[in-house]
């Protein structure tokens, strides 16, 4: 590396983590020396999530991209927005029994230091996490993996019993509605289709809500029999799901955000070697 290149790394540093949270920085330069370094966070069985689920609990995935936007750092397909993140903060901070959403978290939010040390690039990717679950996490509640949606089956084997009988609500990416609406509709009732911008989905957030809300108003115009609780939102639209989770299930809304878990349905493809 240059010493350019060096100053510049410094400079972003400074910028990124020293001025607009020092509290973090100082924590993270007390936390990797430590080889012992974790969290003890407890996690649901497959299940517990499946009656979480079946009560209808929404999932909220918290990972990396999320910390990092929280420490003002743009990721390759969302940059930083105050407001959004501001949201996501509020869900991790206020996440209890009488919540009515599952916060889902990377199972390597338990692994020491000393373990993440000797694989590549791990403890630097989750060491933010751990920094975070210390300062912001419920230590007292349960938690989901955040990866349980990349497991090849997983989503058919534990979550599309409770969708059989529910209008589905899917924000993804125009490419994602393109190569999965057949195979969706054939096993489920989709009442909208909300395309998701990419890259930065969330310049969209408000036309997205609008576009969401027409769906659910003509919905429950259609009978008096339709009821909210019909409705199930399915999220795939990276950080923007997160908020979008999190504001429709105080809205009585239940919404899972299964990310790129959403790419796996109903084909051969598996991301199981990503997590």
């Amino acid at each position: 590396m240059s010493a350019t290149q060096f100053i510049s790394k410094v400079i972003k540093f400074f910028k990124n983590y020293v001025l607009h949270d020092p509290v973090f920085v100082m924590k993270y330069g007390l936390a990797y020396f430590q080889k012992s370094y974790a969290p003890v966070a407890k996690f649901f069985t497959d299940e517990e999530l499946g009656d979480a689920i079946s009560s209808g609990k929404s999932i909220i995935r918290i990972g990396d991209g999320e910390i990092g936007l929280m420490h003002h750092r743009d990721i390759h397909y969302q940059k930083y927005n105050a407001d959004m993140v501001s949201k996501i903060i509020s869900s991790i901070e206020e996440y209890n029994d009488k919540s009515n959403y599952i916060l889902s978290i990377p199972i390597f939010v338990n692994y020491t230091n000393g373990d993440l040390a000797h694989t590549n690039g791990k403890l630097s990717c989750w060491l933010p996490l751990k920094v975070e679950f210390f300062r912001r996490f419920n230590p007292k509640m349960k938690y989901l993996d955040a990866h349980f949606f990349y497991r090849k089956g997983f989503f058919e084997d534990k979550i599309a019993n409770h969708l059989q009988d529910k209008k589905l609500i899917i924000n993804t990416t125009e490419n994602n509605i393109i190569e999965q609406r057949a195979n969706v509709e054939k096993n489920f009732e989709v009442i909208g289709w909300i395309p998701a911008k990419s890259p930065d989905p969330y310049d969209w957030y408000d036309k997205t809500v609008d576009n969401i809300d027409k769906c659910i108003d003509e919905y429950l115009s259609g009978s008096d029999n339709n009821k909210l609780s019909d409705i199930v939102l399915i999220l795939s639209s990276g950080p923007m799901s997160k908020v979008l989770a999190y504001e429709y299930a105080k809205r009585g809304v239940q919404a899972l955000d299964i990310g790129k878990g959403f790419e796996t349905l109903y084909n051969s493809v598996s991301y199981e070697h990503e997590i």
